[in-house]
């Protein structure tokens, strides 16, 4: 949503599903479960070492 349509009533409901949804939680968890899994530092070096 465009910042100039955002009121606080539209804020209010956005965060009361992000808080309330349970699909949203098992993507969160889902996504959380992928991110530990990952090692972000080893692929930035990696990345940066391409680049010299």
């Amino acid at each position: 949503m465009p910042l100039s349509r955002l009121t606080a009533d539209r804020l209010a409901a956005a965060l009361r599903t992000a808080t309330t949804d349970a699909s949203l939680a098992a993507g969160a968890r889902a996504l959380s479960t992928r991110l530990r899994a990952e090692d972000g530092a080893a692929r930035v070096l990696s990345w940066l070492d391409g680049l010299g």
